[in-house]
């Protein structure tokens, strides 16, 4: 789960086998929607919380890395697509009043710096 490269993370998971990685992880389902599952686990005190999605032009699955928290995302504030440098008021902007990572909706909107109700792909390749 530290493998920062998601093609890479998948490749090891597709290698393990999904089955096994996920009693490996024993993941916890925190919601499921259109997106996908939002799934979280605990390992040696650390938290991981991961989107597990479907890339609909290739068929793969996919398992993106997202913080379970505001807290979490602005101690590892990141780039986005884009040009502009991604600041602590840009991630503050894009979480619900909750602060928590709720739905696979949301932690795909995250992976592009948008609010949930702002991620809606016409299409996705």
């Amino acid at each position: 789960m530290r493998e920062s490269n998601e093609e890479v993370r998948r490749v090891m998971i597709e290698r393990v086998g999904e089955e096994r990685f996920a009693e490996m992880m024993k993941w916890e389902t925190v919601s499921e929607d259109d997106f996908g599952t939002l799934l979280q686990t605990e390992i040696n005190g650390e938290k991981y919380m991961i989107a597990h999605v479907i890339d609909p032009s290739t068929g793969r699955e996919y398992y993106l890395a997202v913080p379970s928290s505001i807290e979490e995302a602005i101690a590892s504030l990141r780039p986005v697509v884009g040009w502009e440098e991604w600041t602590e008021e840009n991630e503050r902007a894009i979480w619900p009043e909750s602060g928590k990572m709720e739905t696979c909706k949301q932690a795909c909107g995250w992976t592009f710096g948008f609010k949930a109700e702002e991620y809606e792909p016409l299409f996705q390749t």
